[in-house]
């Protein structure tokens, strides 16, 4: 596929950016995007670039300072995302055990004392309670 003579790789990618952002809204307003997604943020700084680089052809200043906002904005939703979820998986995994070490949860001496494995010898220093 060819471009016409007048149109640039620049412009064709600003234009693609456009269409990212259209997406991207308008999937939001549907409801198949969250703000609470890291999707929703990953795909506006894809848009945000394509129209930066778009911006390479015809130069706005105005517009460039915009949409490098954006990319800050959308870069900062998606590192707390993905933090998020981090956090999230480490809580759920992971707990503090006695002495401060970091042991998988389903190994935990609570967990396992819940599970019955410590009923014949009791606890280790816990009720079962």
């Amino acid at each position: 596929m060819t471009l016409p003579a007048d149109v640039s790789l620049f412009e064709v990618m600003g234009v693609t950016g456009f269409v990212l952002y259209v997406i991207n809204y308008g999937l939001l307003t549907i409801g198949r995007l969250s703000l609470d997604q890291a999707g929703y943020f990953i795909l506006n700084w894809l848009a945000v670039t394509f129209v930066l680089i778009g911006l390479m052809s015809s130069f706005n200043l105005t517009s460039a300072l915009i949409q490098v906002f954006w990319i800050a904005i959308s870069s900062w939703g998606i590192y707390v995302r993905f933090g998020k979820k981090l956090a999230t998986a480490r809580t759920r995994w992971f707990k503090a055990s006695p002495k401060g070490q970091l042991q998988p949860f389903g190994q935990s001496p609570i967990v396992l004392c819940w599970a019955g494995v410590f009923l014949r010898s009791g606890c280790p220093g816990r009720g079962c309670g």
